[in-house]
């Protein structure tokens, strides 16, 4: 049996995602984690930069809440895969042009973020088109991108 992974970020870190694909794209910064019994697993900061620009009729009527879902997802998964405990996962940038159906994508992403927090390792999604950076802002920064 698998015992639970701890998740721990230094202080002032940043995890960054950045995601590309032709025109569209997103990044998504983490600032901060820590244990919760909530079942809330992500909040955006008081402070976060958020702006998304809907690429088709239906993400044009998206709000934070819709993006939301598919970070939370991401993470749900992520958190189970990795027999980690809950967490909560603070956002404090969230800027892009998304498709709808680019949620999957987010989500895959958040979870690979998760795994690189936890010092571990996710089976990846073949993202098509996709190309997925993860950077760590710590005192010496370093790449921690996986393979997609």
């Amino acid at each position: 049996m698998k015992t639970e992974t701890s998740l721990r970020m230094p202080y002032g870190c940043t995890y960054r995602i950045e995601l590309t694909n032709g025109e569209r794209f997103l990044t998504l910064a983490v600032t901060g984690v820590e244990p919760t019994n909530s079942l809330k697993l992500a909040v955006f900061s008081s402070d976060a930069h958020y702006q998304v620009f809907g690429q088709d009729e239906l993400s044009q009527s998206y709000d934070r809440s819709n993006w939301m879902s598919a970070i939370i997802s991401g993470a749900r998964y992520a958190l189970r895969k990795l027999n980690i405990p809950l967490h909560r996962f603070t956002i404090s940038e969230f800027v892009g042009k998304l498709h709808s159906e680019d949620m999957q994508v987010i989500a895959e992403a958040t979870g690979q973020t998760i795994a690189a927090i936890a010092h571990e390792e996710l089976p990846t999604v073949e993202l098509d088109g996709w190309n997925c950076h993860i950077t760590a802002s710590t005192p010496q920064t370093s790449d921690l991108s996986p393979a997609l």
